[in-house]
C-alpha cells in the first residue's frame, strides 16, 4: 500500500531542523520501501504492507526516538488524496485557478463540524470542499496574504493541521503515481 506522511512545523526559519535524507534512511531502516521525500517541508511517500495504524505507530517511534523535539504528523493512504482531488468541486477549482490565486490543502484527522463552521464563516477565503480529514480552500493573494489565511486555519484547528499549496500537492500526486 502507498502512504504519504505530512510532518508539521519542521525546517521553518531554521527551527526544528530535520534533514530529509536522514529521515528517509530512518524509514528504510524500519523496513519501509520506495521511501522518498518531497521538498524540505516534511512530505514523505512510502510503501508498506502494514495497515495505517502500524505505520502511524512506527512513525511516532521513529520521530520520538531520533529527534529532541515533538514533530506532529499525519499519515494518509495514497488513494485518500487522489479521491479527494477527484471531488468535482476540487477538480474544477484546480482546472480554473488563475495567476494570483492560491489553493491550499489542509490536513487534519477528525475535523469537527464546529471547526468547519468557523472556516466557512470567514471572508478571508472560500472553503471549496472539506471532509473529515482534508480541507481545500481558495483565496486571491490580491485580497489576503497566505500568512493571514494560515493564522485563521491555525486558530480554527488549534494548530493540529498542516497545509500544503497546490504546487506541492501536484508534486506529491506525481510521486504517488510513480511509486
Amino acid at each position: 500500500m502507498k502512504y504519504f506522511v505530512l510532518l508539521r512545523g519542521i525546517n521553518v526559519g531554521g527551527n526544528k531542523k530535520v534533514v530529509m535524507k536522514e529521515l528517509k534512511h530512518l524509514f528504510e531502516n524500519k523496513g519501509y520501501s520506495d521511501v522518498s521525500t518531497i521538498l524540505n517541508t516534511g512530505n514523505i511517500l512510502l510503501r508498506s504492507n502494514n495497515d495505517i495504524e502500524r505505520v502511524e505507530k512506527d512513525i511516532a517511534e521513529i520521530l520520538g526516538s531520533n529527534f529532541e523535539f515533538d514533530i506532529p504528523f499525519i499519515v494518509y493512504r495514497g488513494n485518500e488524496l487522489i479521491q479527494f482531488l477527484e471531488t468535482e468541486s476540487v477538480k474544477q477549482l484546480i482546472q480554473t485557478v488563475e495567476k494570483g490565486d492560491k489553493v491550499i490543502f489542509t490536513f487534519a484527522r477528525h475535523l469537527k463540524k464546529e471547526e468547519l463552521h468557523e472556516l466557512k464563516a470567514t471572508d478571508e477565503f472560500e472553503l471549496i470542499h472539506a471532509d473529515s480529514s482534508i480541507i481545500c480552500l481558495y483565496f486571491s493573494v490580491n485580497k489576503v496574504g497566505t500568512p493571514a489565511v494560515m493564522k485563521v486555519l491555525d486558530k480554527a484547528l488549534q494548530k493540529r493541521g498542516t497545509s500544503r499549496n497546490l504546487n506541492t500537492i501536484k508534486k506529491i500526486i506525481k510521486k504517488l503515481e510513480e511509486l
